[in-house]
């Protein structure tokens, strides 16, 4: 990884814009002069409370409502709940892990820790923190009305007051976190209040911590402004639950104005004009969203009504969610940084299933519902949202996703052009999606923080479905979050059935990558990857790269077959230059000549904190430009997969 040099910092003012680098100063010259620090008193504090309204959740199904709409799944609700209970959570939607609020001692001010957050994978501290997993437990007890839900949050809020003490030690750190952790305890004081465990002081304590909470979001939202991300609109929306909560008193005014303020700057920048999100990735995109439909839940809803331009970006937003999303199982191209977020667990569906959010955010911001009724309509419930269907649901074109096929095969294309930083080097990178079978993967994150070569590796060109030239990434790495020297994109021509794009990250080395995906309608994807020169520069090294679903495989004559449920999908490659095939599975070559980088290929990463085997299959060629490669996917024709049009319990597109 490319370390940061004068010329790089410069270059990467430049390319995040002066505005950031301005809040970034702001934000490091409050640190250095101590104002911070004065703003943030460690360990003790006095309330400073007036008064204490309830306002944290609105809207509070009840059991019959809950039950409706669960169906059989009423079971897995309480099991999920009680697993809880237990002292186990699902941290990222993975497999359970015991429930830990205590962090290593001794405790630092907050901002003392710097660089030791970033020596360890700090998100496993936060996440059990944030409390997201209190929003099982009440939905649990509104079903039930069973205490021990109630219970067992007031004994692990107690628990997190006795070892976190204000401002004090990794918890303090980000105010998003802190955010996100108020959220957690305000849906708990709405949802349990009626609970014989819900005591006065108790209710008190909570009040009390909220209100501190609230308090340490304004001393660093310049951080926030700098980075331009899902940090900004977390902590507005901190701000905005605080001001509701504490209607009456001194600060909720300028809690609501700031947060009112701070979330309007944060959609306006974040979010482009066609829909797309500033963080390049699926999961953040739901987190905004989110985000977004938890603000309308408060005072910001009135002022959102108001603001017509952002409104129809909000709009395209959602658009944008539902357009990606595989109508057959609710998962998605697992496209840029996924760090296992989900704020708003309000349904009984997996981590990696979207439909949950998309169908709340097409029936908020779109007027009616994406998909057929189902469980994932648990989220629109607890909105407040009226669950009928208005309208037939029907699929309608959209370009803002580079989408073609139908609901039972169909690729999207990754051609961007970047006004906001990259989080993934991952130009014209493909998904290739069959019979509910993401067959042609994105490896997703991993990690941001382990031991090489796991330090956001994953992020890397290498590991995605599209060219590596030369063995270098199309952008310049100067960080594990940075990349510099931009790749843009642009489609050259698109219709039903095709694709083409191109992209300019390698032009330094004087190649331009088009690509080219084409569906003959029935069973058959061909995707052709030119590699093109600027100038005559000699030979270079090509390396065309699939990540392939885990399964049964053999290899004959340059093709490979793998076996799956539905039958044997066949993937052929044929060049103008002679190829070399290397298959990796899970770090290990199993198949040709090893190569650079191996060992975090063969891996794909469902959530944060996963890593479950794949097939990396590499066909490299070195010789001169233009250089051809085209790779054909045959599947089996199978009864209904080669029929176009709109798509069965597919998404509304208007």
């Amino acid at each position: 990884m490319a370390k940061k040099t004068a010329g790089s910092i410069l270059r990467a003012i430049c390319e995040l814009g002066f505005r950031q680098a301005f809040w970034y100063g702001i934000h490091k010259a409050g640190i250095y002069s101590g104002l911070t620090r004065k703003q943030l008193p460690m360990g003790g504090f006095s309330n400073g409370m007036d008064n204490f309204l309830c306002n944290g959740w609105k809207h509070i199904p009840a059991p019959a409502q809950l039950a409706d709409v669960l169906g059989d799944h009423q079971d897995a609700l309480s099991q999920q709940a009680n697993e809880i209970v237990s002292g186990r959570v699902r941290l990222f939607g993975a497999a359970p892990v015991d429930l830990a609020l205590i962090p290593d001692q001794p405790l630092l001010h907050a901002l003392d820790y710097g660089d030791r957050v970033e020596k360890k994978d700090i998100k496993f501290v936060w996440e059990p923190a944030r409390f997201g997993w209190v929003f099982p437990l009440g939905r649990a007890y509104t079903l039930t009305k069973k205490p021990l839900y109630a219970d067992a949050f007031w004994s692990r809020f107690e628990e997190f007051v006795e070892h976190n003490p204000l401002n004090a030690g990794p918890n303090w750190t980000s105010a998003q976190e802190v955010a996100l952790r108020m959220g957690g305890w305000l849906f708990a004081a709405s949802v349990f209040q009626d609970a014989p465990s819900s005591t006065v002081q108790r209710m008190n304590t909570l009040a009390v911590w909220l209100y501190a909470h609230a308090a340490r979001i304004p001393p660093t939202v310049n951080y926030a402004r700098a980075q331009n991300n899902n940090h900004l609109l977390s902590e507005s929306l901190g701000l905005l639950l605080a001001g509701d909560a504490f209607e009456g008193s001194r600060e909720s005014a300028n809690w609501r104005r700031m947060g009112r303020r701070l979330m309007t700057e944060g959609l306006q920048s974040q979010v482009a004009d066609d829909g797309t999100y500033a963080q390049h990735s699926m999961n953040y995109h739901r987190m905004m969203l989110s985000l977004v439909m938890w603000a309308t839940n408060t005072s910001y809803s009135q002022t959102l009504k108001q603001n017509a331009i952002l409104l129809e970006k909000i709009r395209q937003a959602a658009r944008w969610l539902i357009a990606q999303i595989d109508p057959l199982t609710g998962y998605a191209p697992n496209l840029g940084s996924n760090d296992g977020s989900e704020i708003l667990p309000l349904s009984i569906c997996d981590f990696d299933d979207y439909r949950p959010a998309a169908q709340a955010a097409s029936r908020v911001f779109l007027g009616n519902p994406a998909f057929e009724p189902g469980p994932w309509d648990e989220f629109s419930l607890w909105l407040g949202l009226p669950l009928e269907v208005k309208d037939k649901v029907v699929r309608e074109p959209t370009s803002i996703v580079h989408r073609i096929g139908n609901d039972r095969q169909w690729a999207t294309l990754r051609a961007v052009r970047f006004v906001s930083r990259p989080s993934h080097a991952d130009q014209l990178h493909l998904d290739l999606w069959w019979e509910g079978i993401n067959i042609a993967r994105d490896a997703g994150t991993y990690s941001y923080n382990q031991d090489p070569p796991w330090e956001n590796s994953l992020a890397g060109t290498r590991v995605h479905n599209t060219v590596l030239v030369d063995g270098l990434d199309q952008m310049e790495r100067t960080g594990k979050f940075l990349w510099l020297r931009w790749a843009q994109a642009k489609i050259i021509a698109m219709a039903d059935q095709q694709i083409i794009a191109e992209h300019d990250g390698y032009r330094r080395l004087g190649v331009i990558h088009r690509r080219s995906v084409e569906w003959d309608g029935i069973s058959r994807w061909t995707i052709m990857d030119d590699l093109l020169p600027v100038k005559m520069r000699g030979s270079h090294q090509i390396c065309l790269h699939w990540l392939v679903a885990d399964q049964p495989w053999d290899v004959r004559n340059h093709t490979i077959s793998l076996q799956t449920t539905h039958g044997v999908v066949e993937v052929n490659l044929s060049s103008s230059s002679e190829t070399h095939l290397s298959i990796i599975w899970a770090g290990k070559i199993v198949y040709g000549k090893e190569m650079d980088g191996y060992q975090v290929d063969g891996w794909w990463s469902p959530t944060y904190g996963v890593l479950k085997p794949a097939l990396g299959i590499n066909w490299v060629v070195e010789d001169k430009l233009p250089i051809r490669m085209t790779t054909t996917w045959q599947f089996p024709v199978l009864p209904g997969n080669s029929s176009p049009g709109s798509m069965t319990g597919s998404p509304i597109i208007h």
